[in-house]
């Protein structure tokens, strides 16, 4: 499932491309959308609907970009289904993308309202830490991991 998850990650961006205008940009707005439709149809939690809120600028992204912003997005919307919402009684997953004029870059976020650990994915060096490790890196930028009534992963990278 895990696989099957990360492949439909990166295909999705094969698949706007072949649907669109334009071969060489992916709307990063699209994107997202698709991508948050279908992890709610993959990962899902035994214990309650997750709500899921996204807000993203229409940013025109190229290949490798959405690759990584999109590896980035499903091991973390995993993470949280998987781990953050014991004891939660309206579990709520936030993604917002957007321009950041003042460095020349993006801003992705991702959080949850959940307990807050900072959990395996971020402290065991699983599979999916190195994976955003190595995206992140792709990306050139960096990321901060913080308990904010929840857990909120923000990265921030040049355009």
């Amino acid at each position: 499932q895990e696989i099957k998850r990360r492949i439909i990650a990166m295909s999705l961006v094969h698949e706007l491309l072949m649907n669109h205008e334009s071969l060489e940009y992916v709307s990063s707005l699209d994107y997202i959308q698709k991508l948050v439709q279908r992890l709610k149809t993959m990962v899902h939690s035994e214990q309650k609907e997750i709500e899921f809120i996204y807000y993203a600028d229409d940013i025109k992204f190229e290949e490798k970009q959405c690759i990584a912003v999109g590896m980035i997005i499903s091991e973390l919307v995993s993470n949280s289904i998987k781990y953050a919402f014991t004891d939660i009684e309206f579990p709520i997953i936030t993604i917002s993308l957007n321009k950041e004029e003042q460095f020349n870059g993006m801003r992705l976020s991702v959080s949850d309202n959940g307990n807050g650990k900072i959990n395996d994915i971020l402290l065991n060096k699983s599979l999916g830490y190195r994976l955003i490790d190595i995206f992140i890196e792709q990306l050139n930028g960096k990321y901060i991991i913080e308990n904010i009534n929840g857990l909120v992963v923000t990265f921030t990278f040049p355009i």
